[in-house]
């Protein structure tokens, strides 16, 4: 009774514990259960639903390892790195979890596999498929045909980028993962002999059991392209080239489709065409996706265009120099943009309008502009708007006429304002006299196509508007010819030769007495620019230099030091123009009177320091601003008014104040009479006879008048002495020998006597004679024949005892 008592309390003490431990048990996967829905997770805010679950494929029964595989698909771009994929076939904690980047995955772009962990870092495109094989989640078991979970999450965080829920029957079944609806999907399959699952390649459609046409990875259901190119017809699909065009031009070129590997993809649209935006971009800065739109059109790719056609026909009226095409496919919610390897100019025909501030076409009167010092303004105008490259201009250019000048314009454009096409240049000058005539391209572009040329897209050097081979010019110019001008020099230099007063005298003039020129003045003028260049086109109807202007003439002004002058000769010199932008004025000749210097009262020898000045411009108002190589501005002076500073003279500077005079004369009538007729001057004290004076010249027939009382004769006629003589007056000296004439009477034969009278003379010989104050007489005497003088110098002297 009592093993049996023992028995049985045995019993209940076991029947207890199992209770206890059921209940346990019970408590304890009730616990795990609760713990198990606790794990709540949220959507990703950067890529939630950017990366989903494509398809599951079991291709092995429950219990058995084989080649199946969970698909994923972008929907978005997206980097694998610090992202994970876990699985889970019962809703407990024994899911398996792995790196999204782990090199046994493959990453489809395409057609392309490349392996996962290659990407870790690098962003794999939108419509990528990455296929994780069942290996990688632990073999038996690991996919389940008949329930399981799918989770992509953020590492490190409780971020959900996906999560998929499938199963024969989802009801009564426990999840391992709570996740937002917005991130979420569930499939309860139909049929559970169904071991694969699927969705449409892009990820957006519902999920149904896979068809004969699916299966195996979706990887090559419907190719999308990782990037596109344009490029001239038949050209290389990478590395071929868009050429330049011109704003009048229509073109096209070929859209290609690219896979990952940058190889023409030819299966791009197999299964559904592709309508594909076709855009002009400038892409002058920036990146492709911001690039500004100039134009915009659709094409569509199908199957059978192998992943290449050409655009539609397109036209841009405006210019660019940096153009790229776009191309953005967007069907079935892809989203690939690429914009062409190659960049490409659409430049202007021409540039259409040349204006200039200088708009005088001749040698007549207009603007002018002083060479090399005024600046002034050139604008161009393209044909099209777009336009803000910056204009150039030949070095080489031509005159009005039609003689090359190299590098004598300066100046550069600004840039053009892109809005309107035009391009000013506000800093020309130009280096010559007269015009400047720019032919047609002088003025050119040859930049704003700079992305073609160092490939070849356009031609170097041409200006051809209509392609040849494909390809038009490099450059763009101005079509006609235009003219500009007038330019005039900046200044005149002047070189003076050394002119020479003729010495009226052998060795002095008489004050009073006119001078002329043993050599004339020349001053010799070359036109400059403003750097002292000669300007020699400042000839012909391009010389303005005009003596006899009446605004601009050139009038002579002579001056001495101390003593007024009187001019004779104010004549305006003779210009002669050289013809290589110099000339030369001439001043009088050697044969006329130029000036006398004013004879007042007597005065002591001196020297006279003349000098000659003249302004010197012409009639577009230049005027000098070097003479004989040193700074110098008007007047232009030929000598100086100081002492041996002005003009020379052939022998000598000095000036007399002179008068010629007469004295009586007493002698035998049987013998000649000497009369004395000489030259005087004033030493500064006396007048003295003027030794030096060998040029005096009397005339007797006009100049002497003789008269006995009753006859008056001339000074070269015998004149009646007494009743019965007579007497002629001849001239020993003509002219005078050391300032005497030697005037001699013949022996009268009677007594007698002669009046003597100087009828003329030259003004500068004049004295006050009559002691009026002016001195403007001459002197008279008497000879007498038979009367004699004493001695008026006597010695009177006595002895004194």
């Amino acid at each position: 009774k009592e093993d049996k008592e023992d028995k049985e309390d045995k019993e209940d003490k076991e029947d207890k514990e199992d209770k206890e431990d059921k209940e346990d048990k019970e408590d304890k996967e009730d616990k795990e259960d609760k713990e198990d829905t606790n794990i709540l997770l949220s959507c990703s805010s950067a890529y939630a639903n950017g990366l989903v679950t494509n398809e599951i494929n079991v291709s092995q029964s429950n219990g058995s390892s084989g080649d199946g595989y969970i698909e994923l698909y972008t929907k978005a771009p997206i980097v694998l790195g610090g992202k994970t994929i876990s699985y889970s076939d019962d809703g407990k904690k024994n899911s398996v979890t792995i790196a999204l980047d782990n090199a046994a995955a493959r990453v489809y772009l395409e057609k392309t596999n490349v392996s996962a962990s290659n990407y870790s870092a690098h962003l794999v495109p939108a419509g990528s498929f990455i296929v994780f094989p069942e290996a990688l989640f632990g073999g038996k078991n690991a996919l389940d045909k008949n329930y399981g979970e799918i989770l992509i999450q953020e590492s490190a965080s409780s971020s959900v980028i996906q999560y998929f829920r499938y199963g024969v029957s989802l009801s009564g079944k426990s999840q391992l993962w709570h996740v937002d609806s917005a991130c979420s999907a569930s499939y309860e399959r139909s049929n559970a002999a169904d071991n694969n699952i699927c969705t449409k390649p892009d990820g957006s459609n519902g999920w149904q059991v896979c068809n004969a046409t699916e299966g195996s990875s979706n990887k090559a259901t419907n190719i999308i392209a990782s990037n596109f190119n344009c490029v001239e017809s038949g050209e290389n699909e990478l590395t071929g080239r868009l050429y330049t065009k011109t704003t009048a031009q229509a073109f096209a070129f070929d859209i290609v489709a690219l896979d990952e590997a940058d190889n023409l993809e030819t299966e791009f649209a197999n299964l559904t065409d592709h309508t594909v935006k076709v855009e002009l971009v400038d892409a002058s800065t920036g990146l492709c996706a911001g690039y500004p739109s100039i134009s915009a059109d659709n094409v569509s790719f199908k199957a059978s265009d192998l992943g290449r056609v050409k655009s539609h026909s397109l036209v841009s009226n405006a210019a660019y120099s940096h153009v790229k095409c776009r191309i953005t496919d967007t069907t079935d919610d892809v989203n690939v943009i690429g914009c062409s390897t190659d960049s490409f100019a659409i430049r202007p025909l021409r540039f259409s309008v040349v204006t200039s501030t200088l708009n005088n076409t001749s040698s007549g009167s207009g603007t002018t502009a002083k060479a090399g010092a005024d600046s002034f303004t050139i604008t161009t105008q393209s044909s099209s708007v777009g336009y803000n490259g910056t204009p150039k201009i030949n070095s080489t250019l031509h005159d009005h006429n039609n003689i090359t000048q190299v590098n004598k314009l300066s100046g550069v454009f600004a840039s053009a304002n892109k809005n309107t096409g035009e391009a000013v240049g506000s800093n020309f000058k130009y280096d010559e006299v007269g015009l400047v005539k720019f032919v047609a391209n002088d003025i050119y572009d040859d930049s704003f196509t700079s992305t073609d040329q160092l490939n070849g897209d356009c031609i170097l050097g041409s200006f051809a508007n209509n392609p040849v081979n494909g390809k038009v010019g490099c450059n763009f110019g101005h079509s006609s010819a235009i003219t500009i001008g007038r330019f005039i020099p900046d200044h005149f230099e002047v070189t003076l030769n050394t002119p020479v007063f003729d010495t009226s005298n052998a060795t002095f003039t008489y004050i009073g007495q006119p001078i002329m020129y043993a050599t004339i003045p020349v001053a010799t003028v070359t036109a400059k620019n403003a750097s002292g260049v000669t300007t020699k086109n400042y000839t012909g109807s391009y010389w303005k230099i005009n003596p006899t202007d009446a605004s601009y003439g050139i009038t002579p002004s002579y001056t001495e030091a101390i003593h007024a002058l009187i001019i004779i000769d104010i004549r305006a010199p003779v210009a002669i123009d050289n013809g290589d932008g110099s000339g030369t004025l001439r001043f009088s000749d050697t044969s006329s009177h130029i000036l006398a210097i004013t004879r007042r009262s007597p005065v002591a020898p001196f020297d006279a320091e003349i000098t000659l000045s003249f302004t010197l411009a012409d009639i577009d108002g230049v005027v000098v601003a070097n003479v004989n190589g040193l700074p110098h501005i008007n007047p232009v002076v030929f000598g100086s008014p100081s002492v041996g500073s002005g003009i020379s003279f052939a022998a000598n500077k000095e000036q007399r104040w002179g008068r010629i005079a007469m004295a009586n004369a007493y002698g035998s009538e049987l013998m000649p009479l000497s009369v004395p007729l000489v030259t005087e001057y004033y030493d500064g004290r006396n007048f003295i006879q003027n030794l030096a004076d060998n040029s005096t010249v009397i005339n007797l027939a006009t100049q002497l008048s003789l008269h006995n009382g009753s006859t008056t004769k001339a000074g070269n006629e015998a004149i009646g002495i007494g009743a019965t003589g007579t007497t002629t007056a001849t001239l020993t000296h003509s002219p005078f020998s050391g300032g005497d004439a030697g005037l001699v009477f013949s022996a009268a034969n009677a007594y007698g006597y002669v009046d003597l009278s100087l009828l003329n003379s030259d003004s500068w010989l004049l004295f006050d004679w009559n002691g009026s104050g002016t001195h403007d007489s001459l002197p008279t005497a008497r000879v007498n024949f038979g009367l004699y003088k004493s001695n008026d110098k006597q010695i009177y002297f006595r002895e004194v005892y």
